[in-house]
């Protein structure tokens, strides 16, 4: 096998692998989308829930799991979206190799994810506004 050849075998094991990343990324992606609809419609499900057939003692409990069901959503929002940069960061790699293999530039590395990161982004603005909103009416009522 010439040199070439070995060189067209990686590069397409690579690619093979580049296109399996991109799949489980853009699952992850979806997943995250679903993930903030899910939390909304379970709020505003518990809410609906305990206002019929609760009473107006009840109220800060309904605060309550409403906040722990959005921490909840939030951590796994967030859990999902750190395996997704962690995903794009190995494929900018698998790109990169196959870039330095063919004289082309290379992309840009992503920087290593953290959960901090993954918690406190701007995607996770919808779960941060949600708890807002429950602290200030759990703090009115």
């Amino acid at each position: 096998m010439s040199d070439e050849d070995v060189k067209t075998a990686s590069d397409n094991i690579d690619w093979k692998i580049v296109d399996q990343l991109h799949d489980a990324t853009l699952k992850i992606s979806n997943d995250c989308f679903e993930y903030k609809k899910l939390c909304v419609a379970v709020v505003a499900g518990v809410i609906a829930l305990m206002v019929r057939f609760g009473s107006e003692q009840n109220l800060q409990f309904v605060l309550a799991v409403c906040g722990l069901v959005c921490l909840g959503f939030w951590f796994s929002d967030a859990t999902a979206y750190f395996y997704q940069r962690s995903l794009r960061r190995t494929m900018t790699r698998k790109i990169n190799s196959i870039a330095v293999r063919n004289g082309a530039p290379e992309e840009p590395n992503l920087d290593q994810p953290t959960m901090a990161a993954a918690i406190f982004n701007r995607s996770m603005a919808l779960y941060f506004v949600l708890i807002l909103i429950i602290f200030i009416l759990w703090l009115l009522f």
